[in-house]
């Protein structure tokens, strides 16, 4: 028997790290829609887009557990600069290889090679920003997690929530004045606008999930929902499965942990049963 709040939800992860990475590029695009305001489109675009990707990935790989060998540090947190000298490559790539129209490889590649050293005026800078507005929720949310799932989902909520509002502060910044004006805006503003969406939408789930789980836990306290009960054990509060097995005489009640419980009633495990 599956139950659906007890789990947590693969999309719900991939919706968080997209916002994450949909705010990044915002913000990317706005700053370099300002600074080169000529030619305002092509920059947006060209630094937006690797952003996208590259700042996904980033967030998707903060959330796995894993450290350096022999150290405490997360292969996420580790892979920052690698990860921002990769996108300055393919940010300055894109610049140059479509300068003029079509797209050249050799340009491509001469500029990725720029982009990776000397554009590091303006990556480092870029991933300094990052790592304050960005890596402040990240953090907070790394340590919801150790909680548990129920911490797991507030740290997305968090986390949507700050990509959300950082998204809309990018276009706010990039919009304030007419001589900023053009295709630039609809860039700034369709990557504000992903954002938007997928940190909404994954806060809006975690939110939910967690007031499922929680009346859930509550009507079974109150004895509401049947084969289900709290049990108090050495180890802390947990959700016991009672199921019926057998017929006639040979009917048996098999009872298996579902899940562990702090003492709020937020869940904390799942274990195999309740998976």
């Amino acid at each position: 028997m599956n139950i659906p709040f007890l789990q947590h939800r693969r999309a719900l992860a991939v919706l968080t790290s997209a916002s994450v990475g949909a705010s990044l590029a915002a913000c990317t695009a706005a700053v370099f829609r300002v600074l080169f305001h000529e030619a305002a489109a092509q920059f947006a675009l060209t630094t937006g887009a690797p952003t996208l990707l590259v700042g996904t990935v980033w967030a998707w790989m903060l959330r796995s557990p894993r450290t350096l060998r022999g150290s405490s540090i997360r292969v996420g947190w580790a892979l920052s600069l690698p990860l921002a000298a990769l996108n300055g490559a393919l940010s300055a790539g894109l610049l140059l290889g479509t300068d003029g129209g079509g797209l050249s490889l050799e340009r491509f590649l001469s500029g990725a090679a720029l982009g990776a050293t000397l554009g590091a005026m303006f990556w480092l800078p870029a991933m300094f920003a990052t790592l304050v507005l960005f890596g402040v929720p990240l953090a907070a949310a790394e340590r919801l997690a150790q909680q548990g799932l129920a911490g797991r989902e507030r740290g997305d909520r968090i986390v949507g929530l700050t990509s959300t509002v950082l998204a809309v502060l990018a276009v706010l910044f990039a919009l304030p004045s007419q001589r900023y004006a053009g295709s630039g805006s609809v860039v700034v503003a369709a990557l504000a606008a992903m954002a938007a969406l997928a940190g909404l939408t994954s806060a809006s789930l975690a939110w939910g999930r967690e007031r499922a789980r929680r009346a859930f836990i509550r009507d079974v306290e109150a004895g509401r929902v049947e084969r289900f009960r709290v049990d108090d054990t050495p180890e802390g509060r947990v959700l016991v499965r009672v199921v019926t097995q057998g017929q006639g005489y040979r009917v048996a009640d098999y009872e298996e942990e579902v899940a562990a419980l702090d003492r709020e009633g937020a869940v904390t495990e799942v274990s195999r049963a309740g998976s």
